[in-house]
């Protein structure tokens, strides 16, 4: 009896499907196939325009001189020179490396070393309404940083002519020239404030960016020591080893480790140092860099 049916089937097996039927499925399997096939040429295609259109940008962008006007996507700003211009182009509005989420209208966010404000004017597009706070110590590249901001509209961005560091005080630096090469010659040197960043750390922060050549470390430990560390929900922190100076990668992630932080290293800027891995050691004293990005335990994303 459990088998009857299956010997009912073998003996008398239910007909074929007839001609129409079976024309009709495969059909059907083709035409599935076919609109596989046409989704993926679509995207090809949409690759392609992109890269093409980012390829034009980079060509117009690294044409241009110091001083110089860029429009570009519904975007005016003036540059420090064009190849610096277009890696904080690509950084912040191609790669997103620094975009964030938040449920906030106005998120809190700091910007440690804003240059020319491209992760300003990136972060004022995903949230209009954030309440920024950035800090640029050459009065020469604050002067071009404030006239960006200004263009842009924006109403809810404070900007500082000052550099971040361990403990308040003065410091010389002098201007490279370019937004990513401070401290590299070219300029007479001028004079520049720091401030200690825990004095801007009241309340929570919804995202804090810092690329201030150098002093991150210093910068974290300060605000570990002062207790306002975990006020800040996520950030992303600049790591740039040149030759002459020591590692400290180890050190700001042991300190983001133990403030409760879960961290994640990725190439920071591939388009000129291109590295499979972020973390892998650099040959010989060729300068690299990294980005680390870190949300404390327990915050939520994009809370």
């Amino acid at each position: 009896p459990a088998n009857a049916a299956l010997w009912r089937r073998a003996v008398n097996p239910p007909p074929r499907p007839g001609f129409l039927v079976r024309a009709g499925r495969r059909i059907s399997r083709t035409a599935g196939t076919l609109s596989d096939i046409l989704r993926w040429l679509r995207a090809v295609a949409r690759r392609a325009l992109a890269d093409l259109r980012f390829e034009f940008i980079r060509r117009r962008m690294q044409r241009t001189t110091a001083g110089d006007v860029v429009h570009v996507a519904g975007l005016s700003f003036r540059v420090t020179d064009g190849a610096s211009a277009y890696r904080s182009y690509h950084d912040a509005f191609v790669r997103r490396d620094s975009a964030f989420t938040s449920s906030s209208d106005a998120p809190v966010v700091i910007d440690g070393g804003a240059s020319m404000g491209m992760f300003i004017l990136a972060t004022l597009q995903d949230h209009p309404a954030a309440r920024i706070t950035a800090f640029e110590p050459d009065p020469a590249v604050f002067s071009l940083l404030r006239e960006n901001v200004d263009r842009s509209g924006a109403r809810t961005v404070t900007l500082v002519n000052a550099a971040l560091g361990g403990a308040d005080g003065e410091i010389t630096i002098a201007p490279g020239g370019r937004a990513d090469d401070a401290g590299a010659g070219g300029g007479a040197p001028v004079k520049a404030r720091v401030h200690r960043l825990s004095r801007y750390v009241e309340h929570e922060i919804d995202f804090l960016r810092l690329d201030i050549e150098g002093e991150e470390l210093e910068v974290l430990r300060e605000l570990e020591k002062s207790g306002r560390l975990p006020l800040v929900r996520e950030m992303a922190v600049a790591y740039r080893e040149r030759p002459a100076a020591g590692q400290y990668l180890g050190a700001l992630l042991s300190l983001l480790e133990a403030s409760g932080f879960r961290y994640a290293v990725r190439d920071h800027d591939d388009e000129s140092r291109p590295r499979p891995n972020a973390a892998a050691a650099p040959a010989g004293d060729e300068p690299w860099s990294a980005l680390v990005r870190a949300r404390r335990e327990g915050a939520a994303p994009g809370r």
